[in-house]
């Protein structure tokens, strides 16, 4: 960020206007910028589905945009003998869902990307596009995927009985203000943004791809059901695999119920359940309880660096390595400490399709679900009689996951880079040129 910029944006957080730019209802932005009505730009439709004669049920996802009912909850929620009621959504509309959470806090305001008509339930506004410019389309789609339209959403919202949902009138959404940029910044800024979304696109593209390929490998990397070989093997390996039962290759299986010791992050004390075992790592979120110091005085078990940790309740199968930290252990994740058998082999055979089906079999519970630790210590698994095949096919997956992890991560600065130029672009604090 050159120092222009820099200063320009101090400028604006310090609530001074600098050269060039004015104070609007949208905040401050370029004096040559446009603040229109959004009923200027947008005109709420309420056509229905009358006789049922669109089939194609949608939904507006916080993280998925506008898709199909049936693709987003796996099943169809609406009845499609009955959707008269239902608002007709054309390709190009735009569709305003008033459910907030944690990803969408002023609720999802979508384009439809769709090729075809479809329906949507009557919680929702939709709304035409009232200028025919595709380039003006796509500049609001990017401003209704950032925040920069929240704080008017705030002013005028209405929670009422309904706390999840923002109770707003037509007047005022009609009355929301928004930015209108001369044609060639709003080309210019467009352009950047698909520039970056391609660049998620393709690293989320890598990330599945690396995802087929582990799951590829899982399977032909271990032998199936009654056979004594895997299909694909390291050189200089032939001796058959043998059947061994977990237990015996482990020196002790235990979960969080008996007190284990504490992990400490930034100078607290969190239990740790199953919900934070994450790609062979321990995360804690906002989400995660802290121990007191009168918790901690039952933690009196030690692991060590060959143990494994798996979540039993509710999730099933989410693993981590312990690799030194100290933590306490809830009665949802389990501790297997490896002593025979190669600690990262029997990490990734965890992870393999016949094992989850086995985990899945041995479930017990109604509500919840629980994975007893009788059933992980009688688990069988076909395992290399060379600890050092054993090592080098725990050494390949490691690094496959490694590399899962590294694409993932520079997804995540991708997406951040976005927000930030969404954030600069969209409020004019960086100008584009012609």
């Amino acid at each position: 960020m050159n120092p222009e910029i820099k200063t320009r944006l101090a400028q604006i957080r310090a609530g001074e206007i600098p050269q060039g730019y004015k104070r609007t209802h949208t905040g401050i932005v370029p004096q040559n910028w446009e603040i229109k009505k959004m009923s200027s730009v947008l005109k709420k439709q309420t056509q229905k589905n009358r006789n049922n004669a669109i089939q194609n049920v949608l939904t507006n996802s916080a993280t998925q945009g506008i898709v199909c009912q049936i693709d987003y909850f796996d099943k169809q929620i609406a009845n499609n003998e009955n959707t008269d009621e239902y608002y007709v959504v054309k390709p190009g509309y735009f569709v305003y869902n008033p459910r907030i959470s944690v990803t969408a806090p002023c609720g999802p305001f979508n384009r439809y990307n769709g090729n075809e008509d479809g329906i949507m339930s009557p919680l929702y506004s939709i709304y035409c596009f009232c200028d025919k410019s595709k380039t003006y389309s796509d500049f609001l789609t990017y401003y209704f995927s950032s925040s920069k339209w929240y704080a008017y959403m705030n002013s005028i919202a209405n929670y009422g009985a309904r706390s999840d949902r923002m109770n707003v009138t037509k007047e005022d959404m009609d009355n929301m203000p928004i930015p209108y940029p001369p044609l060639y910044e709003q080309q210019r800024i467009v352009a950047i943004l698909s520039t970056q979304d391609r660049i998620i696109e393709l690293c989320e593209r890598k990330i599945e791809q690396l995802k087929r390929m582990k799951k590829y490998y899982l399977q032909k990397m271990f032998p199936k059901n009654g056979e004594e070989y895997p299909e694909i093997r390291f050189k200089g390996f032939t001796d058959a695999w043998e059947q061994r039962k977990l237990s015996e290759g482990v020196s002790e299986i235990g979960d969080g119920l008996h007190g284990t010791p504490t992990y400490c992050d930034d100078g607290n004390v969190y239990f740790i359940n199953g919900n934070n075992l994450v790609n062979g790592r321990i995360v804690i979120s906002e989400d995660t309880k802290k121990v007191d110091e009168e918790q901690q005085s039952i933690a009196d078990k030690s692991l060590d660096n060959n143990t494994i940790l798996m979540s039993i309740n509710g999730t099933i199968g989410n693993l981590a390595y312990y690799s030194g930290e100290k933590l306490m252990l809830g009665k949802s994740a389990a501790y297997i400490k490896v002593s025979e058998f190669n600690k990262k082999f029997v990490y990734i055979y965890l992870q393999t399709p016949s094992i989850q089906t086995y985990f899945m079999d041995s479930l017990t519970g109604t509500t919840i679900k629980n994975l007893g630790l009788k059933a992980i210590r009688e688990m069988t698994m076909p395992i290399p009689q060379d600890i050092e095949e054993q090592k080098q096919i725990g050494e390949f997956f490691d690094n496959l996951d490694t590399l899962i992890t590294l694409h993932q991560r520079k997804c995540e600065e991708e997406k951040k880079k976005k927000n930030a130029l969404q954030q600069l672009l969209l409020t004019g604090i960086v100008r584009v040129k012609k």
